[in-house]
């Protein structure tokens, strides 16, 4: 996938880069800006790592957005399932202090783009009813299909730990 690029900014305009990671040399880049997008210390190196081992990961659906000093302002992991022609937004985030920019909007544009040129006709995007990023879910086109419940046992804290 070809860079692409959204220009954001007053009379000098600053450049926003979207591609994909840059291999296990970015991990940790790519760990700390999902940290800052969910503010969570969940994602780690060391899981980050077990993701790029699935059998269905392919690095070229693992994009970041890339801020004009070099800083990871966002990221969207897409994932296809090439047999129903479906593609999967999991997880999607822009960084606190890079939110309200576009950025969020321009990644989900960027992601739909990759997915169609792997072949994907539809995509799915899963989040909470009440996510903040709902909204920009459905300012890119996306509408409610389904609403899942979770039911969660009380001993779920440990198994989320492990």
């Amino acid at each position: 996938m070809p860079p692409s690029a959204t220009s954001i900014g007053g009379a000098r305009p600053r450049i926003y880069t979207i591609r994909p990671v840059r291999g296990p040399a970015e991990s940790e880049a790519r760990v700390a800006v999902q940290r800052a997008a969910f503010e969570s210390e969940w994602m780690t190196v060391e899981r980050y790592a077990r993701v790029r081992a699935s059998p269905t990961y392919r690095p070229e659906l693992d994009l970041v957005i890339e801020a004009p000093g070099g800083d990871l302002a966002g990221f969207a992991l897409l994932w296809l399932d090439a047999a129903n022609r479906l593609g999967v937004f999991e997880p999607l985030g822009v960084a606190a202090a890079y939110r309200r920019r576009g950025l969020g909007r321009a990644l989900m544009l960027a992601g739909l783009r990759c997915l169609g040129d792997c072949g994907a006709d539809h995509a799915l995007v899963e989040t909470g009813l009440e996510s903040r990023a709902r909204s920009l879910y459905e300012a890119t086109g996306f509408t409610l299909l389904d609403t899942n419940f979770a039911w969660v046992s009380p001993n779920s804290q440990e198994a989320a730990e492990t």
